[in-house]
């Protein structure tokens, strides 16, 4: 049988590590941890979510009606609207149907918004029309191009990127 030691024998130290859970000043100490996290998390809020509600309201939607719309729950669409949740890109293409506007639209935060068919580029329409004789050239020119060597075929591509000023 193992020998009972008395309780005196066992050694606390007068101060523990411990925290005090229960003590006023660990308790505020707590509240003051959880006020900071919850301001940093403020400053750090996604703005996907003001953006979504930005659009829903300028459309006159409420988030029932996003919610028929796109078959997310309206609590989860509170969720994303405070914050609270960051969507994936497959929810964010359900709210894009949701709200008739194009993903690309969710990220665009500038008024107004260009339009769907802009590029950065110009566009074949903005170009002039090709002369009948250059038609010509390039056709034939398509159709030489696999005889070339790869020397040949760099030079022409450099010559080509000089005539267009690139």
């Amino acid at each position: 049988m193992l020998p009972v030691l008395p309780v005196t024998s066992v050694l606390v130290p007068p101060y523990s590590r411990v925290p005090n859970r229960t003590s006023l000043a660990y308790l505020r100490k707590r509240e003051a941890g959880f006020r900071r996290a919850m301001v940093e998390r403020k400053k750090a809020e996604t703005p996907i979510g003001q953006r979504l509600r930005q659009l829903r309201e300028s459309k006159g939607l409420s988030q029932g009606d996003i919610e028929s719309k796109t078959g997310l729950l309206r609590c989860y669409i509170s969720r994303v609207e405070n914050s609270h949740t960051v969507p994936s890109l497959e929810t964010l293409q359900r709210f894009a149907h949701g709200l008739d506007v194009s993903l690309y639209e969710i990220f665009y935060e500038e008024d107004p918004p260009p339009s769907r068919g802009a590029s950065r580029t110009k566009s074949s329409r903005e170009q002039p029309p090709a002369a009948p004789e250059d038609k010509a050239f390039l056709g034939k020119l398509r159709e030489l191009a696999p005889r070339l060597s790869p020397q040949d075929q760099e030079m022409l591509l450099a010559l080509a990127k000089k005539l267009a000023g690139e």
